[in-house]
């Protein structure tokens, strides 16, 4: 496509509108390096004494914690010492229930075992007896059918 004088206006009102956007980058880039020259020269001022008075309120803050920790010392240590002693305690009575537990289970374990011994022992006289029935009653048949011979 020719270049005409149309694209000569465009191009002269694209360069225009180039430079403006140009500009106003330029202007709010100016604009912030004054404002940060300005807030570095404020803030340098007061950081050093700020940060001294920091530092002072931390140590102060850091002596108090350790004066109140040290001064609960031997309330920590009965502390342990009760939590201790109740962990023991408990650790005692479960080795307890577990040794009752385990009596118990080996007294009924032991009156089944004697139950089990005397049901197959009533197994063997019942068996016993039907076998003496058995042969009472074949040797009463074999002289029975010799009486009739």
């Amino acid at each position: 496509m020719p270049h005409s004088e149309i694209h000569k206006k465009k191009r002269n009102k694209n360069y225009m509108v180039l430079g403006l956007i140009i500009l106003f980058i330029a202007l709010i880039w100016a604009i912030t390096m004054v404002r940060i020259k300005s807030a570095d020269a404020s803030v340098c001022t007061n950081f050093s004494e700020d940060r001294v008075a920091h530092q002072q309120a931390s140590e102060e803050m850091m002596q108090k914690w350790l004066d109140d920790y040290n001064a609960q010392e031997e309330e920590r240590r009965l502390k342990k010492e009760q939590t201790d002693q109740d962990r023991l305690a408990h650790k005692n009575a479960g080795d307890q229930r577990k040794q009752s537990w385990e009596d118990e289970w080996r007294s009924k374990a032991e009156q089944r075992a004697r139950e089990a011994a005397e049901r197959e022992a009533q197994k063997v006289a019942h068996q016993e007896t039907l076998d003496a029935r058995k042969l009472k009653w074949w040797d009463d048949y074999r002289n029975k059918c010799k009486i009739e011979q």
